[in-house]
């Protein structure tokens, strides 16, 4: 008798343990934020710029990037620091659109202002793209007459 009880004991602990186990996993894995974009998401450094098949010269050691995670991105730019400006982007497949909050609302230093032309920026604060290419290595978008061409960095 006694060491049934001690049998049934030892297996409601188990299962406790067990159930305590699965909670924590359930909890864990509810938190965690996965990315929905595929290969957009992560970091990409603008190779090339061109405005109606003009390339964009960039300042000399200078890096320009763009940078998408989840529904949000970031313009990023070196120059002995790192500097970025965020907005939030839609993403299905083909079509690619930006939005720039502080450059709509004007909230832009000339810093600033005069760099968006490295990533074929307009000054609107609006970009509708359309994705010419997309793979784990290349990332080319364009829309009007601007092509922005990108490596996974």
């Amino acid at each position: 008798m006694t060491q049934t009880r001690y049998m049934s004991s030892k297996i409601r602990m188990m299962m406790r343990a067990a159930g305590l186990a699965a909670l924590v996993a359930i909890v864990m894995a509810g938190c965690r934020k996965w990315s929905h974009n595929g290969d957009l998401d992560g970091q990409w450094q603008v190779m090339q710029v061109t405005y109606s098949g003009v390339p964009v010269d960039f300042p000399e050691g200078e890096r320009f990037y763009y940078d998408f995670y989840l529904n949000t991105f970031q313009l990023g730019f070196t120059d002995m620091r790192p500097t970025w400006l965020r907005g939030n982007f839609v993403y299905d497949e083909s079509r690619l659109a930006l939005d720039f909050p502080y450059i709509k609302e004007g909230r832009l230093s000339a810093e600033w202002t005069e760099r968006l032309v490295y990533w074929g920026v307009p000054d609107s604060g609006e970009m509708d793209m359309h994705i010419r290419t997309l793979d784990g290595k290349t990332l080319v978008m364009e829309y009007d007459d601007v092509v922005i061409t990108c490596r996974k960095f």
